[in-house]
């Protein structure tokens, strides 16, 4: 039986909060680890960037209308933020 929508934002420490979050966490996390991957070319870079991009999410998670999107574009920013460094650090 589901519960009805509440006008209240959910609180961090709400059981429905964390159980949201941790059903989106197990749908997305394996791929977006792939995704990032194939942009660095690491594994572990890649597994840094979405942890980065999961945990921010997480505590905005209230907040956000379209998190498949948010996530989308915080991978992607994490992972242009990753090319960047390398590119300064060749220099």
């Amino acid at each position: 039986m589901d519960n009805p929508p509440s006008d209240e934002p959910r609180s961090p420490s709400s059981k429905p909060y964390e159980s949201d979050f941790a059903a989106f966490y197990r749908k997305e996390h394996e791929l977006q680890v792939r995704r990032a991957a194939l942009m660095l070319g690491s594994g572990e870079a890649a597994h840094d960037v979405v942890h980065e991009a999961m945990a921010s999410m997480y505590k905005r998670w209230s907040t956000i209308d379209a998190p498949g999107s948010y996530l989308n574009r915080a991978v992607l920013n994490g992972c242009r933020a990753v090319v960047r460094t390398r590119v300064a650090e060749r220099r």
